[in-house]
C-alpha cells in the first residue's frame, strides 16, 4: 500500500528522479539482492522483471489512488479488529502490543489523509500538468513504516 502511494506521488511528478554519478539503478538493484544469489529456488528476480513489475505508468492516477485508498482502509479495518480482539487477551500472550497497533493505525490514518491531499492536488491541476509540492518521509510514528507527507 505504501508502495502504491509512492508510485502515485512519483507519477504526479512530486518525487524528483534521482541520478547517480557513480552508479546506476540497475547496479543498485544488483547489489541489494546480491546476498540472495546462492538461493536456487525460486530463481532470482532479474532487473528487467523488477522494472516491468514496478512500472505504474500505464495505470491511471485516479485508479492508482483509489487502489491506494482501499489498501489503507483495509489495513485500518484490520488494525481496528486486532485492537478490539487484543482487549480480550492477556497482554503477555499478545503477538503484537497495543502500542504497536496504535502506531500502525496512526500510519494508516496519516497516509490516508495525505492520499486525499494528493488526490485534491491532482484534481486542481490541469490534465497532464505536473503537481506542485514536496514529499517528505516521516518515520517518527513507526520505525518501519513511513508516513508520506505532501506539502
Amino acid at each position: 500500500m505504501i508502495s502504491q502511494f509512492l508510485a502515485a506521488t512519483d507519477q504526479s511528478g512530486l518525487i524528483p528522479e534521482k541520478t547517480f554519478e557513480f552508479t546506476s539503478k540497475e547496479r543498485i538493484f544488483q547489489k541489494r539482492f546480491e546476498a540472495f544469489e546462492p538461493i536456487q529456488q525460486p530463481p532470482m528476480l532479474g532487473y528487467a522483471d523488477y522494472l516491468s513489475g514496478s512500472d505504474f505508468s500505464k495505470v491511471l492516477p485516479k485508479d492508482l489512488l483509489a487502489s491506494t485508498v482501499e489498501c489503507f482502509q483495509a489495513a485500518k479495518a484490520y488494525v481496528d479488529k486486532l485492537m478490539a480482539l487484543s482487549q480480550t487477551i492477556d497482554a503477555k500472550y499478545l503477538a503484537v502490543s497495543g502500542e504497536e497497533l496504535s502506531r500502525l493505525a496512526k500510519v494508516t490514518i496519516g497516509n490516508s489523509v495525505y492520499v486525499q491531499k494528493l488526490r485534491q492536488k491532482l484534481e486542481t491541476a490541469a490534465s497532464g500538468a505536473k503537481v506542485s509540492g514536496e514529499v517528505e518521509y516521516d518515520m517518527d510514528v513507526h520505525n518501519q513504516l513511513c508516513t508520506v507527507k505532501i506539502t
